[in-house]
């Protein structure tokens, strides 16, 4: 059997979950039995959104069974509560326990005890962060010799310091976590991460057990008819999760309003929009001091398909640089391209975005106000001109972006690792 570890509802329109979902139906469209092990506050949402014939699949771990903290601050994710009180909650978790929030070990140690046996033929998967499903997870199956994969999405303690994360807390957890990294990566038969230079940031005698498994597009959830221009409305379009980071350089903001004065640009014919950045309260306060107001709209995460679907309708997607850092390249990149509409990165980051952008000459890499304004003006005459935004990709191009084509490489580990055992099983091996 081969499990495969979730630690937010599989529901959620969130990379995690559409990663883990792209590992699960591969697996199962190649004939390999997966059991997906879900913390969740929420079960009875979880089985209710969950389609039938996977919910047999599903091993739900409830949240709600955890110590007292575990139980508030999931609690107040489950009423999509204050995402700062969580943050408070988790960190005294690890100032009482000296562990993650997500150090579930009770839980697990009950599922398989009382549900069923880990043996050496199976196999776990884990994606990370959060790590300290992980940590448990190691513990238990290390005594059974069980194959470990590991998934780093974001690093752990090797590497850049995640966002949204405080330093002296990154450098609290390096000190207390360092060590249980060290074991697991050394332990692990295969660790994949999502780019080359998250890759480079572990340690070398690790390095040739990595590889780089991107964030695939969520093509999927992309009705392709509906990637056509639309001229309605000259509609610039951010998608996902907005930092604070991002907003330290307010650049983009004071760019576009000199833009639109310029062009004598009034509300309805341009429109900013923000897809899943409802919560982000800086980033309301930088649009009313630039007056952009009655050119902005700002949302919370919506549902894959609803927001593909609203991204569809994008003349330009928008991009912003994470502050000094230059090795992030996020999920909302992929889904950008198979789009197929340009990509405007206002100011460079001198790193994986503009790269990704120029390689697959996929929109504007902006190294100034200047060049800013001029893609922002070319882009208005296409507009202007009804001349297409589209740009056209060779027929293999989408499945080559998507989450379906990476997690192949998944597969291919995993079937090389059952071939072994098949091998040693046989008779003519035993001989």
């Amino acid at each position: 059997m081969i499990y495969t570890l979730s630690v937010f509802p599989f529901s959620r329109n969130v990379t995690f979950n559409s990663r883990i979902q792209s590992f699960y139906r591969c697996l199962k469209d190649n004939g390999y039995p997966v059991k997906l092990i879900v913390l969740s506050a929420n079960p009875i949402a979880i089985n209710a959104q969950t389609p039938s014939e996977e919910r047999e699949d599903i091993i739900i771990l409830d949240l709600n069974k955890g110590n007292f903290i575990q139980r508030l601050a999931f609690s107040n994710s489950k009423r999509n509560g204050s995402l700062r009180l969580f943050w408070l909650l988790y960190i005294l978790h690890y100032i009482i326990y000296f562990k993650d929030i997500y150090s579930t070990d009770q839980l697990f140690k009950h599922y398989f005890n009382v549900n069923a046996q880990l043996t050496s033929n199976d196999i776990i998967i884990c994606s990370i962060p959060p790590t300290g499903f992980l940590i448990k997870t190691y513990k238990l199956i290390k005594k059974n010799t069980i194959p470990l994969i590991v998934d780093y999405r974001d690093p752990w303690t090797y590497g850049y310091r995640i966002l949204n994360v405080n330093h002296i807390f990154y450098l609290f957890r390096v000190l207390l976590e360092r060590r249980a990294e060290k074991n697991i990566l050394s332990y692990a038969l295969n660790v994949f991460t999502v780019s080359e230079s998250l890759k480079r940031f572990f340690p070398r005698k690790i390095r040739g057990k990595i590889s780089v498994l991107k964030n695939g597009a969520n093509v999927s959830a992309i009705n392709k008819e509906r990637i056509t221009d639309q001229f309605d409305v000259f509609r610039i379009i951010y998608s996902g999760t907005l930092y604070r980071s991002q907003l330290k350089d307010e650049s983009f903001f004071f760019n576009l309003i000199c833009f639109i004065e310029t062009n004598h640009i009034k509300p309805g014919q341009l429109e900013l929009c923000f897809l899943g950045a409802g919560q982000e309260l800086l980033l309301k306060k930088i649009i009313n001091k630039y007056r952009l107001n009655d050119f902005t709209t700002i949302s919370d995460r919506l549902p894959l398909e609803e927001s593909m679907e609203v991204m569809c309708s994008a003349s330009v997607f928008l991009h912003l640089k994470y502050g000094s850092r230059s090795k992030i390249i996020t999920s909302k990149q992929a889904d950008y391209l198979a789009l197929q509409k340009p990509i405007l990165l206002p100011l460079t980051d001198h790193g994986d975005i503009a790269q990704s952008i120029v390689e697959n000459n996929a929109g504007y890499v902006c190294n100034s106000k200047e060049e800013c304004l001029a893609a922002l003006n070319e882009l208005w005459r296409k507009f202007q001109n009804k001349e297409s935004f589209v740009i056209e990709r060779p027929a293999d191009f989408h499945y080559k972006l998507s989450r379906e084509y990476e997690a192949q490489k998944l597969v291919a580990i995993v079937k090389e690792l059952m071939d072994e055992r098949s091998s040693e099983a046989s008779p003519a091996h035993k001989k």
